[in-house]
């Protein structure tokens, strides 16, 4: 019986089942990739997506701490992102070159957690900026000052549209802002708005911040390009760089932005100047406009070939493609060039109007005719029809307006107070027997 008892554990233990099973299994810790050295280009947020699995397909959870862990954050997926956001950061250094180090743990709760260190350099960004500097209004109070706040605007001077696209590089702002680009006419009336709604960073992150406008409706005329930042709370910052002209839409990373296309109505072409400059001051006591025929004669008088006009187009001057507003006159296109640039001959004669003393210079556009001939041109008659001035013009080359060089100015100082009218004749219906004109106004300041 004592034997029996011996065995009886041994025995026991060969009924359930034999052979010792060993240690239980050890969770395995989560793995993570090392990247080496990260670099995030300056006034990015998202640095790196790091490699992240489980061997045992548990699920893992990322955090960042270290050294600068509290600049940076981290997702599930392995995205590590700066927690600081980005519009905030100083242009000042930018920190550029700046190397930060953080630790990744991956914790998947069954293991020991898996630590990485990580070092995150950054790098400048190339194609934040065309040249050596851009524009941030975010930071335009300087290093450590506020985002929103600065305000303003920044104004080219008036240039001429050659061709159909304005590029140009933006970002900020935010939906409904008051920040972006406007297109304006020389006189400060606006033809597009363009509102970018990125927020942030504050600035130019890469290609896709490109911008396009169409402005091939403003062909020849002379127009201004405005900056504004006029919000001072949330997003109210802006960026841009390289603003300029080309024939194609520039789009390298074919996601940049279409910023609108310029669409003329009557009421914004008849205030631009095509291939000429002008001011305010050119629309303040306009004598005549000459955009419409028909409207003209509702005022003015014609005789010869300037009467009955058929159409709009009846007088148009289209050679040289200069004028104020929709359009300009030449006595060489009359009526469809129905006799030769040099047949047609008639006058057009204003109604009466007083000379004001605060502007008593008449400015107008006018090419044509011939040196030493008084056939063709412009005069200025009193009531009576008195002559009081005149003016020939001699560029028998230039059918029709060609540009700045064509403005011309009579000073009336000597009539102010007095009721006088304005005749543009042509009388000349052999050779150089053509005029061309437009926008004649009243002036405190002499055109040319």
């Amino acid at each position: 019986m004592k034997n029996l008892l011996a065995l009886l554990p041994v025995m026991l233990l060969t009924a359930c089942g034999g052979a010792d099973p060993g240690p239980v299994p050890q969770a395995r810790s989560p793995l993570v990739t090392d990247p080496g050295l990260v670099s995030i280009q300056e006034f990015t947020s998202v640095v790196t997506k790091l490699t992240v699995s489980s061997p045992d397909n548990n699920a893992v959870k990322l955090s960042v701490t270290g050294v600068d862990g509290a600049l940076f954050s981290i997702t599930d997926d392995g995205t590590v992102r700066f927690a600081v956001p980005p519009d905030f950061l100083s242009p000042a250094d930018s920190n550029k070159g700046n190397v930060y180090q953080v630790t990744v743990v991956a914790d998947d709760s069954y293991s020991k957690p898996t630590s990485l260190p990580l070092s995150i350099k950054v790098t400048e960004c190339a194609t934040c900026r065309v040249g050596d500097k851009a524009i941030s209004t975010c930071e335009i109070g300087g290093a450590g000052t506020p985002c929103d706040p600065p305000v303003g605007t920044l104004t080219s001077p008036a240039f001429k549209v050659t061709d159909p696209f304005f590029n140009f590089l933006m970002h900020g702002g935010g939906a409904g802002k008051a920040v972006g680009l406007r297109l304006t006419d020389t006189l400060g009336n606006v033809l597009l708005t363009y509102n970018p709604t990125s927020c942030g960073p504050s600035f130019i992150q890469n290609d896709d911040d490109w911008t396009h406008i169409g402005i091939a409706a403003l062909a020849n005329a002379f127009i201004k390009a405005q900056l504004f930042d006029e919000e001072a709370s949330g997003c109210g910052f802006v960026s841009t760089d390289h603003w300029y002209q080309s024939a194609t839409a520039w789009n390298p990373s074919g996601n940049c932005k279409d910023g609108g296309t310029v669409v003329l109505t009557d009421a914004m072409t008849a205030k631009l100047g095509f291939n000429v400059s002008v001011a305010a001051d050119a629309f303040t006591q306009v004598i005549g406009d000459f955009d419409d025929p028909v409207a003209t004669l509702a005022t003015w008088t014609a005789t010869g070939d300037f009467a009955s006009p058929a159409n709009a187009d009846a007088w148009k001057g289209v050679s040289g493609g200069a004028r104020v507003g929709k359009r300009a006159v030449s006595t060489c296109e009359l009526n469809a060039n129905a006799k030769g640039c040099d047949g047609s001959t008639g006058t057009l004669t204003s109604p009466l109007f007083t000379v004001d003393a605060a502007r008593p210079f008449l400015n107008f556009l006018m090419s044509g005719g011939d040196a030493g001939k008084t056939t063709v041109g412009l005069k200025v008659m009193s009531s009576t029809g008195t002559v009081l001035a005149s003016y020939s013009p001699s560029a028998c080359n230039q059918a029709s307006i060609q540009g700045d060089q064509n403005w011309t100015t009579l000073d009336l100082s000597a009539q102010a107070g007095r009721q006088v009218k304005v005749q543009v004749f042509d009388n000349e219906a052999g050779g150089c027997g053509f005029v061309s004109f437009d926008h004649l106004y009243m002036g405190a300041v002499r055109k040319k």
